[in-house]
């Protein structure tokens, strides 16, 4: 949830620790890109894919982290 409440991601049945971390960590960024913090989005985004290079959410973090940059400029 972001800081208004609303729900921003959700996962469901197990995750080891590394990926409930890039899952967490994708899904921060998630809510700094819904409230157009670009530079939070992907720096965060960055983290995941550096961090966590293995995990199922790096290629979503790769692929937001090139958006950010043009989302900042169309909104």
């Amino acid at each position: 949830m972001d800081s208004a409440g609303a729900e921003r991601a959700r996962n469901e049945g197990y995750l080891s620790k590394e990926e409930f971390r890039a899952w967490l960590e994708t899904a921060l960024a998630r809510v700094a890109f819904t409230h157009k913090r670009w530079a939070e989005a992907q720096e965060r985004y960055a983290r995941v894919a550096e961090s966590y290079p293995d995990s199922a959410w790096a290629p979503e973090a790769v692929y937001w982290r090139a958006v950010a940059p043009f989302a900042s400029v169309i909104s």
